[in-house]
């Protein structure tokens, strides 16, 4: 999805790629209810894919980006039993079935029904019998979506101050979203603002990428059409109820 010129592929680790302690347990729970192989489907630079590779499971590590790949792979060490996998979640393959697939932050990159439904197809096919995906989507909240679509509202907000490892510099992430209801699609563009220590502006760089919001009764509908059963749904990662102010964590199992 980004390559290596890209500024989120870039700052990703030090930015983007942070998970809290409950997600990591959360997905570490999940993975650890079994002892055989699972995925780590669109990957990055493998802020999860790392938690769990001290087991002696097999993992597989899945992502389309070759610059975010690369920089899980100068992670990696010969004990680990990570094997890198570089295609699109609606396309990928497994040489064999996996107990669990999880996907932080990623399935709403699938722009399309279609998309969504080729993913879901894919993980049912790499998943063995009664294999659980855990994954989460955002959950449409009308008053954010009615705030994007006005005029007032395209300005760029500052998301995060990130220290640049390494460096005195300071990144300052700044976004900016617009909404096509019709596609359900939000873009959101980035802008990347190098300060030197004097705060003086060093470099901007700009990026940018969609993502599908998707309503709770279409993903249960499509994980039903593709094989699904939901086993579980929350809110947040130390497992609180949903609802529209939160985003929505699926575990759903493979019906065989």
């Amino acid at each position: 999805m980004y390559d290596e010129n890209d500024p989120v592929a870039r700052y990703y680790d030090f930015s983007f790629a942070k998970a809290s302690k409950h997600e990591t347990e959360y997905f570490k729970t999940v993975v650890n209810e079994v002892s055989g192989p699972v995925g780590d489907l669109c990957c990055g630079t493998g802020i999860l894919t790392l938690e769990f590779s001290d087991s002696s499971r097999k993992i597989y590590a899945i992502d389309s980006s070759s610059s975010m790949l690369q920089v899980l792979r100068s992670k990696l060490t010969p004990e680990k039993k990570v094997e890198v996998v570089q295609n699109n979640m609606n396309s990928f393959t497994l040489p064999e079935p996996v107990e669990r697939i999880i996907s932080r932050d990623a399935f709403f990159h699938n722009l399309t029904p279609d998309d969504q439904r080729s993913t879901l197809k894919c993980v049912y096919s790499a998943l063995a019998e009664d294999g659980v995906f855990a994954f989460n989507i955002h959950v449409p909240n009308p008053k954010f979506l009615a705030s994007i679509g006005t005029e007032s509202a395209r300005k760029f907000v500052e998301r995060g101050r990130y220290g640049i490892p390494n460096s005195e510099d300071l990144l300052v992430i700044s976004q900016i979203s617009e909404v096509d209801y019709y596609h359900q699609v939000i873009t959101t563009t980035l802008k990347f603002e190098t300060l030197d220590r004097f705060d003086h502006l060093k470099k901007t760089e700009f990026s940018s990428w969609k993502s599908r919001y998707t309503f709770p009764q279409e993903i249960f509908y499509l994980l039903e059409l593709t094989g699904f059963k939901l086993r579980n749904t929350f809110g947040t990662y130390d497992r609180k109820p949903w609802n529209e102010n939160t985003m929505l964590i699926i575990e759903a199992r493979k019906d065989s």
